[in-house]
């Protein structure tokens, strides 16, 4: 009987150890979906459609000021919401320049009761007018009448200009020939960052050796990129979750001395300390899950340090 139930607890504490395995795991891929959030949103404040408000007092919005619609958040994507205008405001709506819609003038709000009006009787010319007959005829001028020629059908077009010619001409107002600007190229997507994507979608996709080549790939053309602190970091979780904790643990301890100030530090001191529990290195594991209690003690890694501290 006796083992019976040695060999009872030992399924059950390594069914245990599975699941928290599979914690650590979703863990992971919550705070890879944060990261992935955090960056669609920073794309995100460069398309912002700017709103311009008039009033009719001639006093102009300060448009220096961001409403509070527009800033986002951790946890939050922002969104531009409509505000409606006051009575008496002037709404311009600007859009985007190229291909898209005008600007569009909206007026809203009804006029103000101070401005005084002036009732004209029936049959009287308004004040600064004369009757219309007491009104001069205008004058007219006659001469001989000068045919006009005709408009031909399908008028000639101007050969197309050959390559090196110079950039062709309208003519302005005052008679000055203007040259016409070439239109603006697309800009290109960037390399580097459609490279860090995709080796963020193998991680989410769960393909770890994939993952860990993308970000190699990465860091190896890019180090200096923005990206490189994240890459950096996600490549080591990568490391982490095919348990290859040596591995995972230079990769963490790489991350914490080139980006210290990096909001993800937390995080890899805690896995730097689960790292050496998983290697069977107890002593400094506690170490390391107390100096994340100490060091960030409001954080969700410093809350999961304590508890693996006490188990």
């Amino acid at each position: 009987m006796p083992d019976g139930a040695d060999a009872q607890i030992a399924e059950l504490e390594e069914a245990r150890r599975q699941q928290d395995e599979e914690i650590r795991a979703l863990r992971s891929e919550l705070a890879l979906a944060r990261s992935e959030a955090e960056s669609l949103r920073t794309a995100q404040a460069t398309q912002r459609v700017a709103t311009i408000s008039i009033r009719a007092n001639g006093a102009a919005a300060d448009d220096g000021a961001v409403p509070s619609q527009f800033s986002g958040s951790s946890d939050t994507d922002g969104g531009a919401a409509w505000i409606e205008p006051d009575a008496g405001e002037v709404v311009v709506d600007e859009t985007p320049r190229g291909d898209g819609p005008r600007p569009v003038l909206r007026v809203r709000g009804v006029p103000s009761a101070d401005i005084p009006t002036t009732v004209i009787p029936e049959g009287a010319a308004p004040p600064g007018f004369a009757p219309s007959a007491e009104r001069a005829p205008l004058p007219t001028t006659q001469g001989p009448e000068v045919p006009v020629p005709p408009i031909p059908v399908n008028p000639p077009s101007a050969p197309p200009p050959s390559f090196g010619a110079p950039l062709p001409a309208t003519v302005a107002a005052g008679g000055a020939l203007t040259p016409v600007a070439p239109e603006p190229r697309v800009q290109a997507p960037d390399v580097a960052v459609v490279s860090y994507r995709a080796a963020l979608g193998m991680l989410r996709d769960r393909e770890y050796a994939q993952a860990v080549e993308g970000f190699d790939s990465f860091l190896a053309t890019h180090a200096q990129h923005p990206y490189a602190a994240n890459a950096r970091y996600w490549r080591a979780e990568a490391l982490y979750a095919q348990r290859r904790y040596r591995d995972a643990l230079h990769a963490f301890e790489v991350f914490v001395q080139r980006h210290g100030g990096h909001s993800k530090v937390a995080d890899a001191l805690l896995k730097m300390g689960l790292c050496h529990a998983r290697s069977g290195d107890t002593g400094r594991a506690r170490a390391l899950f107390q100096r994340v209690q100490q060091e960030y003690p409001d954080t969700v890694a410093a809350r999961i340090a304590s508890r693996e501290e006490a188990s």
